[in-house]
This record gives C-alpha cells, sequence and structure tokens, in this order.
C-alpha cells in the first residue's frame, strides 16, 4: 500500500519513515508500517520510530501482517502511546509468524516477545 500510495517502492527504513509521514500528511493520526521479518516503522504526531521484532524461527508468514494489526488496534484502544502500540503490534505479528496455532493463552509468550522488541527513535525523519 505503501508503494502505491506514494508512487515509489518503499525498500528501507529511511523510505518507510517518508512513507509513515506521507500517511500522516494525507490524514492519519497514526501509522504503523509493516516491514515484514524487519519489523515496523511507527508514526504519530510525536515522533516517528523503528520497531524490531526478537529474531525467530519463522513458520509462516500467513497473516502476520493482520495480526500485526489487530495487536496495534488492542494496544491503541487500551490507550497506550505510538511507541508501545507499534511494539505490541510486532509482538503480536512475531508470534503468528511463530505458529501454525495460537496457544488457548497466548499472554505469556507475547509478554515475554514484546519485552524483546526493540524501539528506535527516527528523529530525523
Amino acid at each position: 500500500e505503501a508503494t502505491e500510495y506514494l508512487g515509489a517502492p518503499v525498500h528501507d527504513v529511511a523510505e518507510a519513515a517518508v512513507a509513515a509521514k506521507a500517511f500522516q500528511a494525507g490524514g492519519a493520526g497514526h501509522v504503523v508500517l509493516s516491514m515484514g521479518k524487519d519489523g515496523a516503522i511507527a508514526a504519530d504526531a510525536t515522533g516517528c520510530w523503528r520497531i524490531v521484532p526478537p529474531a525467530i524461527q519463522a513458520r509462516t508468514g500467513v497473516s502476520a501482517g493482520d495480526a500485526l494489526v489487530s495487536g496495534a488496534v488492542l494496544a491503541l484502544s487500551r490507550g497506550l502511546e505510538m511507541p508501545e502500540i507499534a511494539r505490541w503490534g510486532v509482538a503480536v505479528g512475531t508470534l503468528a509468524a511463530m505458529r501454525d496455532d495460537l496457544p488457548a493463552d497466548p499472554w505469556p509468550e507475547l509478554n515475554e516477545l514484546f519485552e524483546r522488541v526493540q524501539v528506535t527513535s527516527l528523529a530525523s525523519a
């Protein structure tokens, strides 16, 4: 979607940060732009961040992006700040990529993944 919106490919962190800011300029208040196994770029009015997942053994990529969105929406609905919103999204997407099915209680594994997700401010983005 970012490539289509910008009319140019998005290959790296810098281009993804530009894309996130373009979505904001178009009216999006909160942006989490998935970069697949490389994590995500998140942006809101307060800043822009790179969100990096922990190294895992991926089993599937099917619905990992949808899982990222669901984790981010849950965190947003709980009133969290943008870096935590994106961290939760990446944690949920990572869990989806690790497993063919989810455990009855995913929270212990999700909490552990969340703690391992890294956030870096992109102050110059």
